[in-house]
């Protein structure tokens, strides 16, 4: 069959076979690293999407698989990503964000004493500010009434009890009422009395008992206009109440409080301040330019102690060369999974981010846009800027990167960081981006990274949804290799059209290609022998 321009079009990959070397991760085994490789002479955005949603990844052409379930294996690695419409920050991520921002704003990653200072005065204002809240919520009218209402309930206890009326006076100071914390108004109610106020902590039982003789007593006190209700039982020690109208887990503050700011001061004049520094990040196709190439040079000599001349050629074939085939930007859309979707302006294929420092270039993110992620490849950096936690503080813009992108493709919203690797502590680190999922390298369905941590601590290989390995594929259906199709200068063939001599040598190649690249793409991908 003759190459048509739909046949050029296709994803076009050389399988080189299983290898295994030097686990680079935590370099114990010199056998330790295995996976299954493929030569990419080129691939469809749509297929390398594909490839990445079940356990591949590039290094400029070159795309691999990690062969996890392999017992020589060392450090397991699972594909993670994240959906970047439900990230929220963790404190390590604002941390980081701070550090960096602190950097530009004052050319300092440090607190000063000046600034010490500053946030001092800044905590002890809002100290002050919450003492003052709390001293006008208790002037709330609501608040009030149910403190008065919980005061005679409590005598008219007593005094049936002991036969003892208690001066008012007395029982004033114990008897005060809390707005309980926004997120327990839902399950609690809107305020709350602590009984132990009343009875000491310690004695649990007898809180109990006067605190169901309350609550039954509260109930019958007949107040007039009454608009709160007392909840039936007791949290913790403490007597929930709820305003009537919003019985039906719908939670709403009386009325709102008002706090006067003294702005008055001198000392509280806003100046505007110019930053130190200038931060830029844009997007590029990739090249090799010598600015690249001597942040390449120092990143790799510095970070991971390589040793040797490096040669533009190698960068090149590492971090420039791509597979993919470059979607440029079209409002008729493209077809993804047989499905139309929107391609964001810049286009589907290869990037560069530049990070640059008024001016300098300080960092590149090599990164693929896909059309349901944004993939990032590789990071190299300036290591005199290791001090602001460049390459953490690199994924928190990636993630808002891909949150743009999300807004002229929604499709687009997840960000895929590599693999996670359990066992490595410098991979670990990716699991702070939450919330995560780890892809189950057996049935290749995403499992929240909490879960899949808890098996994955429990084996050093886990299929993480499933209990057992899959049987491979060219087993469970021996004659699907008999769906590859070749390709050698310009004829198409498939495997009967090979000798049967030759077609027994090819069997345990195409049942390895078969396994690894799964029934979809078997049919998608096309072998190129030359």
């Amino acid at each position: 069959m003759n190459i048509s321009n739909e046949i050029k079009n296709k994803s076009q990959v050389y399988p080189y076979g299983y290898n295994g070397g030097e686990c680079h991760y935590c370099y114990e085994t010199e056998d330790g690293r295995n996976s299954y490789g493929m030569d990419a002479k080129q691939l469809t955005v749509d297929d390398y999407q594909s490839l990445c949603d079940t356990g591949w990844r590039r290094s400029g052409s070159y795309v691999y698989k990690p062969d996890n379930a392999n017992v020589k294996s060392c450090c397991p690695q699972y594909t993670i990503r994240l959906d970047v419409l439900r990230f929220t920050m963790t404190k390590d991520n604002k941390n980081t964000v701070k550090k960096f921002d602190r950097y530009l704003e004052t050319g300092s990653t440090t607190v000063d004493k000046l600034e010490r200072e500053q946030l001092a005065q800044e905590k002890s204002k809002k100290k002050l500010l919450h003492q003052q809240e709390l001293k006008e919520k208790q002037q709330d009218p609501n608040i009030l009434k149910i403190q008065h209402w919980i005061l005679l309930s409590i005598k008219q206890l007593i005094n049936n009890n002991k036969g003892v009326d208690i001066d008012d006076e007395l029982l004033k100071p114990c008897i005060i009422l809390k707005e309980n914390p926004k997120k327990l108004q839902q399950s609690r109610g809107l305020y709350s009395f602590d009984l132990a106020r009343i009875i000491k902590i310690d004695q649990l039982q007898q809180i109990e008992d006067f605190g169901n003789k309350l609550i039954i007593t509260l109930q019958s006190t007949v107040i007039e206009n009454q608009t709160f209700k007392v909840q039936e039982n007791i949290t913790k020690n403490h007597i929930n109440f709820n305003p009537i109208n919003n019985i039906n887990n719908t939670i709403t503050t009386t009325r709102p409080i008002k706090i006067k700011v003294d702005n008055n001061n001198n000392n509280e004049s806003k100046i505007k301040i110019e930053p130190s520094h200038n931060l830029t990040i844009t997007l590029h196709k990739p090249e090799c330019t010598d600015e690249i190439f001597k942040l390449y040079t120092k990143y790799q000599t510095i970070v991971h102690k390589e040793k040797g001349e490096k040669k533009k050629d190698s960068f090149t074939r590492f971090l420039v060369d791509s597979p993919l085939i470059y979607v440029p930007y079209s409002t008729e859309g493209y077809y993804s999974r047989g499905e139309k979707i929107s391609i964001p302006k810049c286009g589907f294929g290869s990037f560069h981010q530049h990070y640059r420092i008024d001016g300098q270039l300080i960092a590149v993110g090599i990164v693929d846009i896909l059309p349901h992620c944004l993939s990032s490849v590789y990071f190299i950096y300036d290591p005199d800027y290791s001090f602001v936690s460049i390459g953490k503080y690199s994924a928190i813009k990636e993630i808002e990167q891909t949150k743009r992108l999300a807004l002229e493709a929604p499709q687009l919203h997840y960000y895929y960081m590599g693999y996670y690797i359990h066992s490595c502590p410098k991979m670990k680190y990716k699991a702070n981006y939450k919330p995560s999922e780890l892809l189950c390298p057996e049935v290749y369905r995403w499992v929240d990274v909490t879960k899949a941590v808890e098996r994955i601590e429990k084996s050093k290989y886990s299929p993480l949804a499933v209990d057992e390995r899959m049987e491979p594929l060219s087993k469970r259906s021996p004659f699907i290799i008999d769906n590859v199709k070749f390709m050698s200068g310009n004829r198409v063939f498939g495997l009967q059209d090979i000798k049967q001599e030759y077609q027994k040598k090819y069997k345990t190649y195409l049942s390895d290609f078969v396994d690894n690249v799964g029934e979809h793409l078997l049919n998608n991908l096309i072998l190129k022998l030359d």
